[in-house]
């Protein structure tokens, strides 16, 4: 097991993704029991991440380019856990996640059940079936719902007759979450694509595409959830792939080469 002190040591490889798979393993063990080490690791984060955002921190007289792009970089380290496998985003994140199983639909309220553990703000926003069994998943794994509902530490959002009322909606939600002090807000989406109440499948595509700059404006990580097994392969491809700059598949984040930059992805698709 390793001690406090070694932690200390190799925290900075840590935080850069530097040590080797079985180092990590052992570092990650020693969080899971240590809540000093735990705290030490996510203080880590954050200053990078403050220390990375030129409008907390402007960049001096003087800074060099290389300097500069270096912290542009470090701005997009992914810093926040997903709860979802061992896997990391970044703030402004907006994340496709496809699922069949029922073990898969759980795994991604493992998103939800991270957050609330941080105290972070968590939206479960999506059709009354799918809003039901996230909170159902959460319930027994020992969450108590109707308290963190009443308290606002969660939001259950339903869908609306059109995809700008449904923008409004949750940008409404995330600031008051803000205005209250939440830290980050999570937001976990199972949307009705044919449901009666929610808009027509081109209006909720335009929606998923505007979500992504959306994103970019909170300090929030968004995760849509896509049913592989029930969805036409159109909703697939263009619902997810299209709109999501990042996919997760088989509890991996990876970078998505079929997204569509937002504004070139509407005029397709009214022409």
């Amino acid at each position: 097991m390793l001690t406090c002190d070694t932690v200390r040591r190799v925290v900075s490889d840590y935080v850069d993704g530097e040590l080797s798979t079985a180092a990590s393993s052992q570092l990650q063990e020693h969080l899971a029991a240590c809540r000093t080490c735990e705290a030490l690791i996510d203080g880590v984060r954050e200053v990078i991440a403050l220390a990375s955002d030129p409008r907390a921190l402007p960049t001096p007289d003087g800074f060099s380019d290389r300097l500069k792009q270096r912290v542009l970089l470090d701005a997009r380290r992914p810093t926040v856990p997903l709860g979802i496998g061992e896997q990391y985003a970044s703030l402004g994140d907006h994340i496709a996640y496809f699922w069949q199983s029922v073990g898969e639909f759980e795994a991604a309220v493992g998103f939800i059940e991270t957050g609330l553990k941080h105290n972070d703000h968590c939206v479960v926003f999506g059709h009354a079936q799918a809003n039901a069994k996230v909170l159902h998943t959460l319930s027994q794994r020992g969450c108590d719902v109707e308290k963190l509902i009443s308290v606002g530490r969660i939001s259950v959002l339903d869908g609306s007759s059109t995809g700008a009322e449904m923008l409004a909606d949750i940008g409404e939600d995330f600031q008051r979450a803000l205005d209250r002090g939440a830290p980050l807000i999570r937001l976990l989406g199972n949307i009705g694509w044919g449901r009666a109440g929610w808009p027509a499948d081109d209006d909720i595509l335009q929606f998923e595409a505007r979500v992504t700059s959306a994103a970019r404006k909170f300090p929030c990580v968004i995760v849509c959830m896509y049913d592989i097994g029930s969805l036409p392969g159109r909703l697939v491809l263009r619902g997810a792939f299209q709109t999501h700059p990042l996919t997760i598949c088989d509890e991996r984040v990876n970078t998505n080469p079929q997204y569509v930059e937002e504004e070139k992805f509407i005029s397709r698709l009214v022409q």
